[in-house]
């Protein structure tokens, strides 16, 4: 596999919160991140701490979402797998279509390689991740967990949803959730995975959110906009957004990166925060 790491400074930096939560209905988390090279233990419910970083942009940095697929065994184990092959590779990351797609490829190897060992007839979890380069935003996704960007008050879906939507529309069959057809841990005997690519130049005062869809099946974009909207800190964003989902029913897991875009202070120490969930908005128990 080819990676390279570019180290140039654009004079932009990042502050991201990161927030998972197992909801009020599913007795596991099957979701996962992979944040800074931290990333959440196979088994695990929701974060009692959210993960805060600053970080000023050089070389390549990636940040990535993957919500396992709850309707098959080994979801936790899919999505761990996932998160743990990116925080190890994602250092060395070639940001470029090629580069990407082979890495997305890799990793939809170790997965379903993880599931064949354990046994597993099926095991699956989405893929959706932006990585920085200096002022460029690569966005990559597999399967239909959502990105978005806001900017100037505008919220922006930046990935695409790999399901089979139009064919239920097609046929005329309404009320059913559509399923994926593409994530990792496909047969690469049976499906060759392509992953959603494209790249955009990131701009000051962008506010990114990458987030499993049990953010998203229970808040409305409208609703989204408006919390992200919000002057208040980052991390009290992030956990308004859950919190919301929670009010909404909290049928899924729900896992919110927000990465926003600012320029690099001089005063400020780059690194990683932990701050308790109880310092944080309220949240309903």
């Amino acid at each position: 596999m080819r990676f390279r790491n570019k180290f140039g400074k654009s004079g932009m930096a990042i502050r991201a919160v990161c927030l998972s939560d197992t909801g009020k209905v599913r007795a596991h988390n099957e979701d996962n991140f992979t944040f800074r090279g931290y990333y959440l233990p196979q088994n695990h419910q929701s974060m009692d701490d959210a993960y805060v970083l600053y970080q000023p942009l050089e070389g390549c940095m990636a940040y990535a979402v993957f919500d396992g697929m709850g309707g098959l065994r080994g979801g936790e184990l899919a999505s761990y797998t996932a998160a743990a092959q990116l925080a190890e590779r994602c250092r060395e990351l070639l940001p470029t279509k090629e580069g990407l797609t082979e890495l997305v490829r890799c990793i939809n190897r170790e997965v379903y390689q993880a599931g064949c060992l354990q046994q597993y007839q099926e095991i699956g979890t989405t893929l959706s991740m932006l990585a920085f380069e200096n002022d460029t935003v690569w966005v990559c996704n597999l399967g239909d967990s959502p990105i978005y960007c806001f900017r100037q008050g505008e919220l922006m879906m930046l990935g695409k949803a790999h399901t089979n939507a139009e064919e239920l529309k097609r046929m005329g069959i309404t009320g059913r959730k559509p399923g994926l057809t593409q994530f990792l841990g496909i047969s690469e005997e049976e499906v060759i995975v392509e992953p959603f690519i494209s790249s955009m130049e990131a701009k000051q005062k962008d506010l990114y959110l990458i987030c499993s869809d049990g953010l998203t099946d229970m808040v409305s974009e409208e609703e989204i906009s408006e919390l992200l909207s919000k002057k208040i800190d980052l991390p009290e964003r992030a956990e308004l957004l859950i919190q919301k989902a929670l009010e909404h029913g909290g049928r899924d897991n729900v896992t919110v990166l927000l990465i926003e875009m600012g320029r690099e202070s001089k005063q400020q120490t780059a690194g990683m925060a932990f701050l308790p969930r109880a310092g944080l908005a309220q949240r309903e128990k």
